[in-house]
């Protein structure tokens, strides 16, 4: 029996492309109960300056608080070799502050807020 190795970009990518083993490691790494997770399209993979190779997948999850609060949240995921451009980074947190999604308020009124970002490095 041949078992793949998720060190790999290729069986990583693999991997998280299947939404609950995606839900699953996320809930593991963040130590919370990730409820639900769709996929977002701007996954890359990306080799910049001096050959680093940066694999990046975006998610949008709904969380479970201890104290039973849901929220809906953004989730980034990079995993990487070495060090990446802080730059590219930043764009992408401006990008996303700006953009709104619909939340249910305590009243279950539908509003329009940005979701908070939580990021994750390999």
């Amino acid at each position: 029996m041949i078992i793949a190795n998720p060190i790999y970009d290729v069986v990583f990518k693999y991997l998280l492309e299947d939404v609950e083993i995606a839900r699953e490691l996320l809930s593991t790494i963040l130590g919370e109960d990730v409820q639900s997770v769709e996929v977002k399209p701007q996954e890359t993979s990306t080799e910049t300056s001096g050959d680093i190779r940066i694999l990046r997948f975006d998610f949008k999850a709904v969380i479970k608080k201890p104290n039973g609060e849901i929220s809906k949240v953004l989730i980034e995921l990079q995993k990487a070799k070495k060090a990446f451009n802080v730059m590219r980074f930043r764009r992408y947190l401006g990008d996303n502050y700006r953009k709104e999604d619909e939340v249910v308020n305590q009243q279950g009124v539908v509003e329009k807020h940005p979701l908070p970002i939580v990021t994750i490095y390999f």
